[in-house]
């Protein structure tokens, strides 16, 4: 009766996020990039509507990251295998289109328009397994093994240790946890590209903890 543009009873948020967003502004113009995310949002609404049927908008919240949001008017298992299976286009249309990488993070049906922020967290949250499953994926909740899940707690938990050492002046905690977390990440990683992102992770962790602290990260 409010006029919303989108329609049905339950909502999923698929996020399309570019990998390695701080090289994708090197290498275009700022015209470029928003030409290049319009053009983005324009193909994933076209695939949700044109594949799907369902009801559909898009929305940027983040620099290099488009909100998908899907209205089904039912949720069972065959609807949402539609959603995971035409979403799981987008990498490949991104790569042939873009000569760029994206990773799409597909949150879980929630109920009615309240739900769609908690499938945004949802969604934000399944981005952080990028850390370990690599650039150029598609992560649904549903499919994520518990050893995958608890391979990224754990790591997770060591980069704090790192950054708490490091906060509270105990240099032999943080040198603790980086010889453990180099010890952990052959196990969990199988790939070099991601093993630089967690790095890179760590790095900026302590970058903004320096900051905070009045003090020149260089």
């Amino acid at each position: 009766q409010y006029g919303f543009p989108l329609h049905g009873s339950r909502f999923i948020v698929c996020l399309v996020d570019i990998d390695e967003f701080g090289r994708f502004r090197e290498m275009y113009r700022e015209k470029d990039r928003s030409l290049i995310l319009y053009a983005l949002r324009k193909m994933c609404e076209e695939l949700c509507e044109q594949e799907l049927g369902f009801s559909c908008m898009t929305a940027m919240l983040l620099p290099g990251q488009i909100a998908l949001v899907i209205g089904m008017e039912a949720s069972d298992a065959e609807a949402e295998d539609r959603v995971k299976q035409v979403v799981g286009q987008i990498n490949g249309k991104v790569r042939q289109y873009f000569q760029l990488t994206v990773t799409v993070a597909l949150s879980r049906p929630v109920k009615g328009y309240r739900g769609i922020g908690e499938a945004y967290q949802q969604a934000l949250e399944l981005l952080g397994y990028r850390l370990l499953l690599g650039h150029d994926q598609l992560i649904a909740g549903r499919d994520l093994e518990p050893s995958v899940q608890q391979s990224r707690a754990t790591l997770m938990q060591r980069l704090k240790r790192i950054v708490a050492g490091i906060a509270q002046g105990d240099l032999e905690e943080a040198e603790a946890g980086l010889n453990e977390m180099v010890r952990l990440v052959p196990l969990y990683v199988r790939n070099s590209e991601t093993v630089l992102g967690l790095f890179a992770y760590l790095i900026g962790e302590l970058d903004v903890l320096l900051q905070e602290y009045g003090i020149d990260p260089k």
